[in-house]
């Protein structure tokens, strides 16, 4: 029997990204950084602004939920916000978006939802947009990056 490697539209994350971000917070130069970890188990990113007025940085973790058979990626963010997103792929793969479950330290009926679009072998932007409510998503950070390694 087959198996099919459910971590496939992941593993061209892996390694080291730097790039430009713009939006909420001013423009900065950040490095992200993805890895898999524990056994290969589970995925973690690590975000660091290198340059900026904005200091940020987060750390994530997804895992594969097999009962649901739905990525789960949980974010904590310098700022003390801590997300807790499902991930949905695209048919092509070329697009990963992670809808909002849960927001920890955030304002009521905020929402927040993360969208990783592959823009080539070596290239990828990834997106933050905020909804209030039942409001739509705004995008409110844009960060372009380049594979470094």
């Amino acid at each position: 029997a087959e198996t099919t490697d459910v971590w496939a539209p992941f593993r061209p994350l892996t390694g080291k990204w730097i790039g430009e971000r713009t939006g909420m917070g001013g423009d900065a130069r950040q490095s992200v950084e993805w890895e898999f970890v524990l056994g290969d188990q589970f995925l973690q990113y690590r975000t660091t602004t290198l340059e900026g007025d904005d200091p940020h940085a987060d750390i994530g973790m997804i895992s594969y939920d097999e009962s649901r058979q739905k990525f789960v990626c949980r974010a904590f963010f310098s700022e003390g916000f801590v997300n807790q997103y499902v991930g949905t792929i695209a048919e092509d793969g070329k697009f990963i978006a992670f809808t909002p479950k849960s927001l920890e330290n955030g304002p009521p009926g905020l929402r927040v939802r993360e969208v990783i679009t592959f823009d080539g072998d070596d290239r990828i932007t990834q997106e933050c947009l905020l909804a209030s409510g039942d409001e739509p998503f705004q995008s409110c950070v844009l960060v372009k990056l380049q594979k470094s390694d």
